[in-house]
């Protein structure tokens, strides 16, 4: 089983390069994972570890959820089609 994900790891192609805006958002959704896991390994709740991670991404990436929005681009987006 781990040898297959090994494999899986090893197939996908090299991530693009980078600027520095870029770089720090990485290393931040890294950070963000690294702090999940090691949430599960302290037996925290998961969904509460979760919840973390997923507005540290959020943070990182300064895309935070904004009730209506994407649903109106998306709507917007049909109607142009």
């Amino acid at each position: 089983m781990v040898e297959a994900a090994d494999a899986d790891r090893a197939a996908r192609p090299a991530p693009p390069a980078m600027d520095g805006g870029d770089a720090a958002k990485l290393s931040a959704i890294k950070q963000a994972i690294r702090d999940y896991h090691f949430a599960l390994d302290c037996r925290e709740h998961g969904g509460v570890a979760m919840s973390r991670a997923w507005n540290a991404i959020c943070d990182a990436l300064q895309m935070d959820w904004e009730r209506g929005t994407e649903a109106a681009a998306r709507a917007a987006q049909k109607e142009g089609e």
